[in-house]
């Protein structure tokens, strides 16, 4: 399956999710345990404002790691990327989205296993600085550690962590790269760590946005969903027999949900995340499949 078949499959898989996210709102609205899903005009602008910014934030770490390993993406190169990586995770197995980043480009469509394994390393990674924060997070909680003790600690998991993989990258170097030069700097690598670890704490907002129309969110409430979906995400992201992680991110956050949400709202309130962000990974994901035929179609000469 080219990576075009695979982002429409993607696609298609979307709107399934999204009728079947409807379909619970409805459900639980009826049942009226929670009301109905009223996001404001400014909640809505600001949920989806911080998709972009993840997004943009996400690719501009992409950039950055694929060249340290020589594979120059430009900002456009790097916007398709993403978008078919955002189709492609709602595939079984989730290898189709990360088999997708860098393959396309200004020659058209270009498949190698290096550029794969840099995409699954890359990955990897992010997982690994994401289960780093999360058992931070569950200390913090855990042993009622302060705000500074919190961040400090943190702060010294992403530096181990970019210490980790500074050392990896030096040991792939010496092992050889096939004439192409990586950068393995301890400084780049900690640019790396803590933009992912960046990256994971703004992931947590968009969840916080929603909840907090229920009234209930303050600062160790916002702690306590944010620690619970970051949960939630990292399970969804492990779980690769489920696409996009369907079923196990709401499994997870209904069980870590914070004492403030009884099941239903913590149900809803990830059901209602989860269509919203589905809208969005539909738009950005056919927006970048656009594009990707326009460039593949064959110029017309007269």
């Amino acid at each position: 399956m080219t990576p075009r078949g695979r982002a429409v499959g993607g696609a298609l898989v979307c709107l399934a999710v999204l009728a079947v996210c409807l379909c619970i709102l409805r459900q639980l609205a009826a049942s009226g345990v929670v009301g109905e899903l009223d996001l404001s005009l400014s909640d809505g602008a600001l949920f989806y404002a911080l998709l972009v910014a993840i997004q943009l934030l996400s690719l501009s770490l992409w950039r950055l790691y694929a060249a340290g390993h020589g594979i120059r993406r430009s900002f456009v190169e790097a916007l398709v990327d993403s978008g078919l990586l955002a189709l492609g995770k709602y595939l079984p197995g989730k290898i189709w989205g990360l088999m997708a980043r860098g393959t396309i480009g200004e020659d058209g469509v270009k498949v190698e296993t290096r550029r794969v394994l840099v995409s699954v390393s890359e990955q990897l990674t992010l997982a690994v600085t994401g289960i780093l924060l999360f058992l931070v997070l569950i200390a913090a909680s855990r042993w009622s550690m302060s705000v500074a003790a919190t961040v400090s600690t943190g702060t010294s998991a992403l530096v181990a962590a970019g210490i980790a993989l500074a050392l990896v990258r030096r040991r792939f170097d010496r092992a050889g790269t096939g004439g192409v030069s990586t950068r393995s700097s301890l400084g780049g690598c900690l640019l790396l760590t803590g933009g992912y670890g960046v990256l994971w704490l703004v992931s947590t907002l968009p969840i916080v946005v929603l909840v907090h129309q229920s009234g209930h969110i303050g600062l160790g409430s916002m702690s306590a969903l944010m620690t619970a979906f970051l949960g939630a995400m990292l399970a969804g992201w492990l779980a690769l027999f489920a696409p996009g992680g369907i079923g196990v991110r709401e499994s997870v956050f209904v069980l870590l949900a914070p004492p403030f949400l009884s099941w239903e709202e913590g149900l809803f309130w990830i059901t209602a995340h989860r269509g919203l962000s589905l809208i969005f990974d539909l738009v950005y994901g056919l927006i970048c499949l656009a594009f990707v035929a326009q460039r593949s179609r064959p110029a017309v000469t007269t």
